[in-house]
């Protein structure tokens, strides 16, 4: 509060020359209370500055703008509204930056709560529905055009960052599965960001009952996607380096998995492995980028 609370002039702009928004933001108790708190910062009694402002619990001018429980990390909430295509248009970006810099992975991770989340309303809600009818009206809620048309009321559509052609959103059906996304993502972030200590157990007791399949298909989900220009790259930087030497390739086997090593003359820059000799050199090539210090001492250029 002390570090972000604006000015009392900067508040009484808000409320004269602000947005209709930022009106009901500068004349709401939180910025009441929060503007107060800054000023007696120094004599703070917490139980006087409540004493003070009674409030009573109503509808305020501000929830208008706001009407949905609130993501509190503002990368995250930021991250559940950017769409894969924006990311994709960045032609520097690798697979896995794309991946991280778009909100498809909150999108897996909402996908789950959702589901759980209305299986537990239902659950509670009809204590006497058999199992079927329980299906149908989970299925009744969790569908894209329902999700769709949850999203658009939410005011998600305005607030989602995409590049997708105008043909492809005239579709009906493509228009509300990408604004369903949206809607699962930001419920994704939403479980990141109050996950209970309460399930931590639980979520223990699940994974340690998963490990047979960990061990069998993790191997290959905790590799970072293939970057297939990571030879052309790291042949960029050193194509022209300081000790003139060559940039080379070494199969280290002759079997699957194969493993190779890339070295700048006798410098040993990386190690790869993968299920053919491309894969494994380019992944010795990803590794020797991400390796900008050494890079940096060899290349002529200067690494951005």
């Amino acid at each position: 509060i002390y570090d972000s609370v604006p000015t009392n002039e900067d508040i009484n702009d808000m409320v004269k020359n602000g947005s209709q928004l930022e009106q009901s933001i500068g004349v709401s108790p939180a910025m009441s209370v929060a503007s107060y708190l800054k000023m007696e910062q120094r004599s703070l009694d917490i139980e006087s500055v409540f004493q003070r402002y009674k409030f009573e619990n109503a509808d305020l001018s501000v929830h208008q703008f706001v009407c949905y429980p609130v993501v509190t990390n503002i990368n995250l909430e930021n991250l559940a509204f950017v769409h894969r295509s924006i990311p994709n248009m960045n032609v520097n970006l690798t697979e896995a930056q794309k991946t991280v810099m778009s909100n498809e992975r909150l999108e897996f991770l909402g996908d789950s709560w959702l589901g759980a989340f209305v299986a537990y309303v239902l659950y509670r809600k009809y204590p006497f529905s058999d199992e079927g009818a329980l299906s149908r009206m989970k299925n009744a809620i969790v569908n894209n055009s329902n999700l769709g048309k949850l999203s658009q009321k939410l005011g998600f559509k305005e607030r989602l960052k995409e590049n997708i052609p105008r043909s492809k959103t005239k579709i009906k059906d493509r228009s509300f599965r990408q604004y369903a996304d949206c809607f699962e993502a930001y419920l994704g972030a939403l479980g990141i960001d109050r996950f209970s200590a309460e399930f931590l157990d639980v979520v223990d007791w699940i994974e340690e009952l998963s490990q047979d399949q960990f061990r069998t298909l993790g191997g290959t989900m905790e590799k970072k996607p293939l970057n297939k220009n990571a030879k052309g790259e790291l042949g960029n930087y050193l194509q022209f380096n300081k000790l003139d030497a060559k940039v080379k390739y070494f199969c280290l086997n002759n079997q699957p998995p194969f493993k190779s090593e890339v070295r700048l003359g006798d410098i040993f820059l990386g190690m790869g492995e993968g299920q053919n000799i491309k894969e494994a050199e380019q992944r010795a090539a990803m590794e020797a980028i991400d390796d900008i210090d050494t890079i940096q001492k060899y290349s002529i250029h200067v690494m951005e």
